[in-house]
């Protein structure tokens, strides 16, 4: 039967994380990703970029995205990407 969760959607649970933290940040200007020592890293970009996270067999990935489709995107020859963006480090 379907039962509606006693949790909010955010707080959904996948193998990738939570839909919350796998979710897509659009046209961010500062994003990080830290370990409760606050080591890790801090993006900063115009508004241009967007940032999503997930849970990787090894550890956290943060994926800075400068368009965020809804599917793979195929590059033929010659096509070309770009964008720029700061990153900082983050040490404990």
């Amino acid at each position: 039967a379907n039962a509606r969760p006693s949790w909010p959607w955010s707080q959904d649970q996948t193998e990738l994380g939570t839909n919350d933290f796998r979710g897509a940040k659009f046209n961010i200007y500062e994003a990080s990703l830290t370990a409760s020592d606050g080591a890790g890293v801090k993006v900063y970009a115009r508004a241009d970029m967007h940032s999503r996270s997930c849970l990787a067999e090894n550890g956290v990935k943060l994926h800075i995205l400068s368009q965020c489709l809804r599917g793979p995107v195929m590059l033929k020859k010659g096509d070309k990407i770009a964008g720029e963006f700061g990153l900082e480090l983050l040490h404990r």
